[in-house]
């Protein structure tokens, strides 16, 4: 049996696990590709919200007491 951290379940580790899948999967389909854009500006900012959408939008583990986007 693996240890979880104290006040987390297995059963919020397989949830987290499976939401944390479907979210990359999601995200590697929205990521803007450079082969696209004649702009490099506009790729350049769209790439920079691309990544600010990964870093916000990602599952909490559980146990955190602060969301990503806090």
């Amino acid at each position: 049996m693996k240890n979880y951290p104290k006040g987390t379940t297995e059963a919020q580790w397989k949830q987290y696990e499976a939401d944390l899948k479907e979210f990359e999967e999601r995200m590697l389909l929205k990521k803007p590709e450079p082969q696209f854009y004649l702009d490099a500006d506009k790729y350049d900012s769209d790439i920079r919200k691309w990544k600010m959408e990964s870093l916000m939008d990602a599952p909490n583990e559980p146990g955190y007491y602060r969301a990503n986007n806090d």
